[in-house]
This record gives structure tokens, sequence and C-alpha cells, in this order.
């Protein structure tokens, strides 16, 4: 076999054993986040938090990723909240805070095994931002053909921060970029984000968690009737349950109630039977959601809000 026919040979093996899907890089510049931002309850106000990687930095001798976190309300105003410095190393991502790195993820933990991760935004718990979770399962997956690992985690018994639902080694935990609290409420709904709406870098294009535009502002009218009979949800916070007290008949007739959630989509419906109806919430994530009533034979709907569920 001639030398040139030889090489061809090599560069075609070469080729064929290469693979197509690889690890990508965290944060590369152009990266985009969009997150639900709540407002308000009364009525439900919903804008969105957009996270971008507007580009690089060094910070004692380490390239770090710039994040700029920007809240668009629903008045039109727009504010810069933060600037964010992260990078990995090592298949652990880390967050600048406090003159030195913290740990945002870490892919290299396997199930059972902790890290410590670093609260973002305000709590009421009296407690400070260091927290810890656990890894409960780890695994790969393809995100827009490029491999990606990913795992899921609880908080430690000790630690009031948590990565809700799943992290992914490219765009990061589902419904929050940073840690957000376990336990307690947010202080202010101002400061209230998640879970995430879409992700967009120049490698892998756009990815939608929700089918709605990801700058979309929403304005839910949940209006209470005058005249609406008084109902108590408890307990309060909501972990796996929620007991509802009322008369639950309307002319003989029992009510319905729906969850909905700050978009308006419907995440449980059913039956309110008897004046305690107990209703199961383990299928619902963590978040902030709204309880309706309807009574049958009447045009209107009663509607309460349910503070945030917690795991």
């Amino acid at each position: 076999m001639k030398t040139r026919e030889i090489i061809l040979s090599l560069v075609l093996i070469l080729v064929i054993i290469t693979p197509v899907n690889c690890q990508l890089n965290w944060a590369p510049p152009g990266s985009i986040w969009y997150y639900d931002a709540l407002e308000g309850l009364e009525p439900p106000v919903t804008g969105y938090l957009m996270i971008e990687s507007i580009g690089d930095t060094v910070v004692n001798d380490t390239e770090m990723s710039v994040l700029k976190l920007s809240r668009f309300y629903v008045s039109g105003n727009i504010q810069t909240e933060s600037i964010e410095l992260t990078y990995e190393k090592d298949s652990i991502i880390y967050i600048w805070k406090w003159g030195q790195p913290n740990v945002l993820y870490d892919f290299t933990k396997k199930p059972g095994e902790y890290h410590s991760v670093i609260g973002h935004g305000p709590n009421d718990c009296g407690k400070d931002s260091l927290g810890s979770v656990i890894v409960d399962s780890v695994g790969i997956e393809m995100v827009n053909g490029f491999e990606s690992s990913y795992y899921y985690s609880s908080p430690t018994d000790s630690s009031i921060w948590q990565l809700s639902w799943k992290t992914n080694s490219r765009y990061g935990n589902l419904f929050f970029l940073f840690a957000s609290p376990s336990e307690c409420n947010i202080a202010d709904f101002s400061s209230y984000a998640g879970p995430i709406r879409c992700y967009y870098d120049n490698d892998i294009g756009w990815i939608h968690f929700t089918h709605m535009p990801c700058d979309t502002l929403i304005i839910l009218n949940l209006e209470t009737p005058s005249g609406a009979t008084d109902i108590q949800i408890y307990p309060n916070p909501i972990s796996n349950y929620i007991i509802v007290k009322s008369n639950t008949y309307h002319e003989g007739k029992p009510c319905r109630y729906k969850i909905i959630n700050s978009q308006g989509q419907e995440l449980d419906n059913g039956i309110l039977l008897g004046f305690n109806t107990k209703i199961m919430l383990d299928n619902i994530p963590p978040g902030v959601f709204y309880f309706q009533i309807i009574r049958p034979g009447t045009n209107y709907q009663e509607s309460f809000k349910m503070l945030k569920i917690i795991r």
C-alpha cells in the first residue's frame, strides 16, 4: 500500500473512532438562562430572571465566566441584580464568593456522598448561606446531541440549602442555577426565582423546559369574588399533603379543586369530599402554587395562595 493511501486510511480510522459527542465547557460566553421570577400573589404576577454569560475574566490566575443576573418586571422595569463569577475544574463547578471559590456543583460525587453548597438570596431562617447536599443518584444523558452528566440530590439534615430536582453539567440545576432554601420561606418575592424556562448557548442551541416563550411576562386574573366562603388550608409550610377545611358542598353537590403554578398550568385536580379533605402533593415539585375551588352551579372560582412547597 502506498504511503499516501496509508495516511488516508489512518485518517478515516481516526474519524470513525473519534466520538461525535463530547463533554462541553461550563457557561461559555453567550450562554443564557431564563427563570420564572414571581413578583406577587395578589394578583399572581410573574416576570423573569435572565442570566447571561457576558465574558471571561481572570482571578488569581484562574479564568472565570462572568454571569450577569437581570430581573425583568411586569411593569417594564429592568434591574441588574448581581454579577457572579463561575468556572469549572475537574468536573467541579465553582462560584466565586467572599474572595474564594465555593462549590456550586460537583459531578465527581457518587450516590451517598455529599458536597458543600452556597446559598443565593435571602432567607428568614436566621442561618448563613453555607449548606450541603447529599447525592441521591447520578447518570449520563444527551443534551441536543452532546453528552452531559447529571445527578439528583437532597439537602443534608444540617442544611437549609438545596439543589432541587436534577442538576445537569451543561445547564445547571433545573430549579435555579444557585442553591435555594429547602425550608423557611424566601424573605420576599422580589428575590424569588425559578424554575427554569429556557437555556441557550452557541454549541447546543436552545432547550425549552416549558411551552411558554422564554421572556414571557405573566399576570393571572385569579380573583376571589365578594361573598366567597373562607377556607382553611394547612399545614403550612407544605411538605407532602394539605388539609382543606371547608364546607365542600354547594347546593348538595361536591366542589372541585385545581392546583396551578405561576404560569397558569394545571398540575392537579379533584373533588373535595367532607369537611376535612386530605390532598397528597407528592408529585408536585417544590415551588409556589395556587389552590382553586370551583363550586358547581356558579360562575366563579375561589382562589387561595399556597405557600412554598418544600421537600
